[in-house]
């Protein structure tokens, strides 16, 4: 399996930028014959969005991207992080109003979106204040095919501790495990 990655610089909130560095990664990791692309955490949105993911309009518009970008998938599989919705609904950090979006991974292949991850671990220090925004995913020991390879894809630090989900995917079956994050960051 030939894996690229596209660590690219995207705009928080600029849905419009985003999508078009994203399309670009993906005829770029085509024409290099990879059979996945792994694009950041969050991609879509821009990281972090904060209070973006509080407007229903905004979290549509992002899945909006998702369903385009997935319209021009071919055999490259590619992995790219958005703001997606959940039904299991949770309130978190004690300061949190209840949320229904989760820090998502969509799989997009040959025209469509073929599976999606919600992030389990969410951090809430520093920065990172994905406990109050996000509901924790649900599913940490999903895999899916990718020509024939049982993968786990997780994000950021579902992959940090011991016994996290992609210690879940591989007892689940999972050869090659796959992990996207991103991380907000300033020129000096």
């Amino acid at each position: 399996m030939r894996v690229a990655g596209a660590q690219i610089n995207l705009r928080v909130g600029d849905l419009d930028y985003n999508e078009a560095r994203i399309a670009e990664s993906m005829r770029w990791a085509e024409s290099h014959a990879a059979d996945v692309l792994l694009l950041p955490e969050l991609a879509v949105s821009g990281y972090p969005p904060e209070d973006l993911v509080m407007r229903d309009g905004f979290v549509d518009a992002n899945r909006e991207v998702i369903d385009r970008l997935a319209s021009t998938a071919g055999r490259l599989v590619t992995l790219v992080g958005f703001v997606g919705r959940s039904s299991r609904g949770h309130r978190g950090a004690a300061d949190a109003v209840d949320r229904t979006v989760a820090n998502a991974v969509a799989l997009l292949h040959d025209g469509q979106v073929r599976g999606m991850y919600h992030k389990v671990l969410l951090p809430n220090y520093g920065v990172f204040d994905e406990d109050r925004y996000f509901v924790a995913g649900g599913a940490p020991e999903a895999t899916w095919d990718i020509g024939g390879v049982t993968v786990g894809v997780s994000v950021c630090e579902d992959i940090w501790v011991p016994d996290g989900p992609p210690a879940r995917q591989a007892a689940a079956g999972a050869q090659i495990l796959l992990n996207v994050n991103g991380s907000p960051f300033q020129m000096a």
